[in-house]
């Protein structure tokens, strides 16, 4: 969902069936389906009365979107199966927009010869919101994305051997698209927060498979038209990469397997990325953010013990030297749903705050509880203290959807059976 000015966007995917799949036998068990992602956008003006201005489905399962400038962009992968594509029926492998097969004109070829999939990309204004302003398909789906404030970077990993990565960048403005260009590089990009558009250049971390399983890890900078400038590379030998973010000019990066190193790299020179600081630590970081000026925090699995939950907190000094002020560990048998949904994380840099959810295997509290939770930490005069732990009644399943926000004084946490609990953050003290 998204709460734009008067606007409310609503996202959701929609499963059918081909009317020819009782009657057929299909090799692949998603043969015969069509998944298809659907728009709602309501004006909310009145908030007793919303009002539904507008519909739009697309072919393909949802994979992001975004809202800027007043304009919502969709992405979605479009999958066809060999043995339902029949040559004179175009519409068992052109992918529909509202309905409507895909004009040539929208559809691209831009690195790859055969592939049995497409990524659709359309946009519509908030203002008016009746018909798109763009419509594009691109052969060959995505797997991650990057959006900067004027590209959008889409990201294809695949393995031949060895892994490599299609990088496909296109602008954006008022819900237009234009190609740029596309690149073909070693080593796989996978996930969203190791990418980076700094001063027009595009910065990733990545990783390279070899033989037996070895890896290595690396940063890379692309110029504006994807032509390599600076690299290191060797970084974390054997080691994967577990989370990354940046801060203007610094990219801070974890890899794990054993140990927990956690990499300072100053790419404020595009040609000569320089490797600032490398911090070993028990465990690993799943999930990095910032916490106010020169202050960073973890937040993943280990330390002491192999099945907990390990909060950090990394000071950075004038020379980018990262060093670990404290950290708290939470106990054995644990699990935090941070490193695998980032959305999932309440920060607060101001108040210092995280919230996140947790999970305690094979407990139960005294009310009969599971033991899932939600807990809020301080950060404050270099420690780190629990303010609010509130148990969640249900299976551990719904700690996907469990939440937690802030409004004016009051702290909320929602979880997925639509249940609102209160807590007063002057003394953390649940409302009635």
């Amino acid at each position: 969902m998204y709460l734009e000015g008067n606007k409310l966007v609503i996202i959701y995917n929609n499963i059918n069936r081909s009317s020819s799949y009782k009657n057929e036998k299909y090799n692949n068990r998603y043969a015969g389906i069509r998944l298809t992602t659907k728009i709602s956008v309501y004006d909310i003006s009145d908030e007793k009365n919303p009002k539904l201005v507008s519909k739009h489905e697309q072919d393909g399962s949802y994979m992001t979107s975004r809202v800027a400038d007043n304009h919502f962009y969709l992405f979605t992968n479009y999958t066809t199966y060999n043995n339902e594509c029949k040559k004179d029926q175009p519409e068992s492998f052109v992918p529909s927009i509202d309905g409507n097969l895909v004009e040539e004109k929208n559809i691209s070829i831009a690195d790859e010869s055969k592939a049995n999939s497409y990524m659709l990309m359309t946009s519509l204004s908030l203002d008016n919101s009746n018909d798109y302003i763009d419509k594009k398909v691109v052969f060959g789906a995505s797997n991650n994305f990057y959006m900067s404030n004027d590209n959008i970077y889409l990201i294809k990993n695949y393995s031949r051997e060895v892994y490599k990565t299609i990088i496909r960048k296109y602008s954006y403005k008022e819900g237009k698209f234009k190609y740029i260009t596309s690149a073909k590089v070693s080593g796989e990009i996978s996930n969203s927060y190791y990418m980076h558009e700094y001063k027009g250049n595009f910065v990733y971390v990545y990783t390279n498979y070899g033989q037996g399983g070895k890896t290595e890890n690396g940063l890379c900078i692309l110029d504006e038209n994807l032509k390599k400038k600076g690299s290191l590379t060797g970084l974390g030998k054997n080691e994967n990469i577990k989370s990354s973010y940046y801060i203007e000019n610094m990219a801070y990066f974890v890899t794990y397997r054993q140990t927990d190193p956690v990499f300072a790299v100053d790419i404020s020179d595009p040609n000569k990325p320089v490797l600032k600081s490398e911090l070993k630590l028990p465990g690993f970081s799943s999930y990095l953010h910032s916490l106010g000026e020169n202050v960073l925090l973890g937040i993943g699995s280990g330390g002491e013990t192999d099945d907990s939950i390990k909060l950090s907190i990394f000071s950075i000094d004038e020379n980018k030297i990262l060093k670990e002020k404290c950290k708290k560990i939470i106990e054995d048998d644990s699990y935090s749903i941070a490193g695998d949904n980032h959305k999932a994380v309440f920060i607060d840099e101001e108040r210092g705050l995280i919230g996140f959810a947790a999970m305690t295997y094979d407990y139960e509290n005294e009310n009969g509880q599971s033991g899932l939770e939600y807990n809020v930490f301080s950060y404050k005069d270099g420690e780190i203290e629990k303010c609010m732990s509130c148990p969640i009644r249900g299976d551990y399943s719904r700690i996907d959807g469990l939440r937690g926000l802030r409004i004016g004084n009051y702290f909320y946490v929602v979880n997925v059976l639509g249940k609102i609990e209160v807590y007063n953050m002057d003394s953390w003290e649940r409302e009635k």
